[in-house]
């Protein structure tokens, strides 16, 4: 919370946002809405939209699983072939 600003007077923030860690991948928007006091006089700003875009977790074990399983096969059939071709 800022407190106070002289007139014409400009800050700048930085916000952190933290995502629960059992969050499904996706993309999620967060408004933002700024609110202040003038004379007492509440005066409403501009909302301004974040979009956030959580990436899906990637399976190492499992993605070279399957790179194992495909070089398998290709080197299964070249060797097959190099066999059959020899008779």
């Amino acid at each position: 919370i800022i407190q106070s600003l002289d007139v014409s007077q400009e800050t700048r923030i930085q916000l952190s946002f933290a995502p629960p860690q059992n969050i499904s991948a996706g993309r999620y928007e967060v408004r933002i809405r700024t609110t202040s006091l003038s004379d007492d006089q509440p005066i409403s700003g501009e909302d301004k939209t974040v979009t956030i875009e959580i990436q899906p977790e990637t399976n190492l074990l499992g993605m070279a699983f399957i790179v194992f399983v495909i070089v398998g096969l290709v080197v299964g059939i070249v060797v097959y072939g190099i066999r059959l071709s020899r008779r």
